[in-house]
């Protein structure tokens, strides 16, 4: 039951309220004041669009950007509901909205006690919380325990369409009625049994398949015996060329020894020619160089005379540097006398001594002046003696170390060759000892060679030549058997690794036999068990199909029966069945069209072809509440003009007997005509400019 409904910004409303009683509820208005826009706002409420109207942008106000409608409304379990729902057009969009939608439930049932507190509402769908319209629908249809098909077909009643009805909705019905579950379970038998008949349609391939499969797996497993002694027959072989070619190792072994000594004898040989060429090599070296002359001693005592020679010219040298530095000292010492002597000579009479102030005699001066020059030119040639002397002296050491030094080059390059001869003469001597050892090395390799030859030769080469031959003719046939066994064991591998890889082919061949075998198998038997199935499917969907026929008869007679009471009802003659205008009533059970018998005809005619359109009006509308009274009761009534077309004295009997009829709690029913006499509450739509607002009358 609606307990208020609020529009805002819906159509012509901008934000009105409408408050709903119990009983029936009068929406009076002139023509194009906007009642029919109520029932357009429960219907965009409880979901989401609006029949006839193809964009929710349509139902916006002139101008809007937005508009909303809140639906309070009482469930069935006694709590109150509060449904909201908006639409708003995007910036820079002209039809394309986005919605949101609430519904709340409060804490406590309507009728309950008040209880200190504000009664709280929760929160059942939402979209904010990703809810969708599949969501908001099951519980819209728990709380009113209303669907859309019951809603256009039996609770709201639109204006001019009652009568439309009467010619049958034989889908509409189904659904609202419970006749369409009967009719899609035999549709999906039906459907289940044709898919698993079409999947059976291969079963005699599958059997002919599990034949030849049988066929297979037996070859298969006398081809995998066959492969497998083969392969142990040829396991067998090899394991003889293991034995043969330990035969061969213990060949090679034998020889060893003989092997070795021929080495040994091949190496001595060899480290006896290069002893003997290194020996010669070192006594050649050594007779090419130069024996040492007799005039080392000679040297030696001439550079001890050079020595002791130059020790007396460098002794000479530092006496005659002193000598020079002594003169040199006393020629400095007379120059400076005689230059002052000759200072104070030209300084006349009366002159005295600087230095210590006596009087200046000038003969004296003269006398000492040349005294002193006398001494000064025998030091001067003294000097020069001197300097000769010096310079023989120096020429003489520059000749004696010259001599000194080619003495000594000549006494290096004696101690050198003396060194290169005893280095050679020890080299002859460790080729010597070398060359004796590899002579005592030879002589026993080759005793231990005639040890093993039989006549061996006298010579070492030919005893060597004998023993190489011997060994590579022994050698060379081992080689050849072992190539010859090598060969054979290759092709004996290979036809073994091929008999293997067949025989593991085989076998994986076998195993997928085996599984495709197991597969098909299973395969046929899904197959039989779903052909099982499918006559089973069959048989259900044709007792669906019965059962629909038997579920419509009734619901077609149910309808019959009860559209005829409320009929009665509407035409005020319940109780007086002789006076009743229709004998009777039927519903076709294919279409639903409702088929009446009139008294005045006696005959059974179409409904929707049934005298004028007041009678075709009372047989709609009975029609619609005897589906609400059947499938309902429904939580409340929406009846658009209901009246249309009637006069005024019936119009007012047929309200008052709607509202007797006590199929629904509630009725909203839109008029503009006059309902005097006809209990109920009452609100008048009145128009104010473009807009419309609500009144209570």
């Amino acid at each position: 039951m609606i307990l208020s409904l609020r529009l805002k910004g819906f159509r012509r409303y901008r934000d009105e309220t409408f408050t709903f009683a119990p009983g029936i509820n009068f929406v009076e208005g002139e023509n194009n004041a906007g009642k029919s826009t109520v029932f357009y706002a429960i219907e965009y409420a409880l979901f989401g669009r609006v029949t006839g109207h193809k964009t929710i942008a349509a139902l916006m106000a002139p101008k809007a950007r937005a508009m909303g409608v809140e639906l309070v409304f009482r469930g069935r379990d006694g709590h109150r509901y509060r449904l909201q729902r908006m639409h708003a057009l995007p910036p820079r969009s002209r039809s394309t909205t986005i919605g949101h939608f609430t519904l709340k439930r409060s804490a406590r049932p309507i009728d309950a006690p008040s209880e200190e507190g504000e009664d709280v509402e929760t929160y059942v769908a939402s979209s904010d919380f990703q809810d969708r319209e599949d969501a908001l629908a099951l519980e819209l249809s728990r709380a009113l325990g209303l669907t859309r098909r019951f809603f256009d077909v039996a609770v709201h009643l639109r204006q001019g369409e009652i009568t439309s009805i009467l010619e049958g909705a034989p889908r509409e019905l189904d659904i609202v009625l419970g006749v369409t579950s009967a009719v899609v379970a035999a549709d999906e038998m039906r459907a289940m049994a044709l898919e698993r008949e079409k999947e059976c349609a291969t079963l005699p391939v599958l059997e002919e398949s599990l034949k030849r499969m049988d066929l297979d797996r037996e070859g298969g497993r006398a081809e995998i015996e066959r492969l497998a002694a083969e392969r142990a027959r040829l396991d067998e072989r090899l394991a003889s060329f293991d034995g043969e070619a330990a035969a061969i190792a213990s060949g090679l072994a034998a020889i060893a020894p003989l092997a070795d000594v021929g080495a040994r004898l091949e190496r001595a040989r060899a480290e006896h020619r290069r002893a003997a060429e290194a020996r010669a090599d070192a006594v050649a070296a050594l007779e090419s160089l130069p024996s040492a002359d007799a005039t080392g001693a000679e040297e030696v005592q001439r550079a001890s005379e050079l020595a002791m020679r130059e020790r007396e010219i460098e002794a000479r040298q530092h006496t005659l540097d002193a000598e020079r530095r002594s003169h040199d000292r006393t020629r400095g010492d007379l120059g400076a006398r005689i230059a002052r002597r000759r200072d104070h000579a030209h300084a006349g009479a009366g002159a005295r001594c600087e230095a210590c102030g006596q009087a200046i005699d000038a003969a004296l001066a003269a006398r000492e002046i040349e005294a002193w020059s006398v001494e000064l030119a025998r030091t001067d040639a003294r000097l020069t003696e001197i300097d000769a002397e010096l310079a023989t002296l120096r020429e003489s050491g520059a000749i004696l170390r010259a001599e000194s030094r080619r003495m000594a080059e000549s006494r290096a390059r004696a101690e050198a060759l003396a060194a290169r001869r005893a280095d050679a003469v020890r080299l002859v001597e460790r080729r010597s000892a070398s060359l004796e050892d590899a002579s005592h090395a030879l002589a026993s390799s080759i005793d231990a060679a005639r040890a093993l030859v039989p006549d061996p030769p006298g010579e070492a080469d030919a005893l060597a030549a004998l023993l190489s031959s011997r060994l590579e003719h022994e050698r060379d046939a081992l080689r050849t058997r072992r190539a010859r066994l090598d060969a054979e064991r290759d092709v004996v591998r290979e036809s073994h690794a091929r008999i293997a890889s067949e025989h593991e082919a085989r076998t994986r061949r076998a195993a997928e036999v085996e599984r495709e075998h197991a597969r098909t198998r299973e395969a046929c038997e899904r197959l039989r068990e779903l052909a099982s199935t499918a006559s089973r499917l069959r048989v259900l969907s044709e007792g669906f199909r019965e059962l629909q026929a038997i579920l419509r008869d009734r619901a077609a007679s149910a309808l019959a029966e009860h559209t005829h009471t409320i009929h009665r009802a509407l035409q005020g003659d319940a109780h007086d069945a002789k006076n009743a205008e229709l004998k009777s009533v039927r519903l076709d059970p294919e279409t639903y069209a409702l088929l009446v018998t009139p008294n005045d005809i006696g005959r059974e005619v179409p409904a929707s072809a049934a005298q004028g359109g007041g009678h075709r009006l009372l047989l709609g509308l009975a029609l619609e509440l005897a589906i609400a009274r059947l499938v309902g009761p429904p939580p409340f009534l929406l009846l658009d003009e209901p009246t249309y077309g009637l006069d005024r004295p019936r119009r007012a009997a047929l309200l008052a007997r709607i509202a007797s009829l006590e199929i629904t709690p509630q009725i909203l029913l839109i008029t503009h005509h006059d309902t005097e006499g006809v209990t109920g509450r009452r609100l008048r739509v009145v128009r104010h400019g473009k807009h419309s607002r609500v009144e209570a009358a």
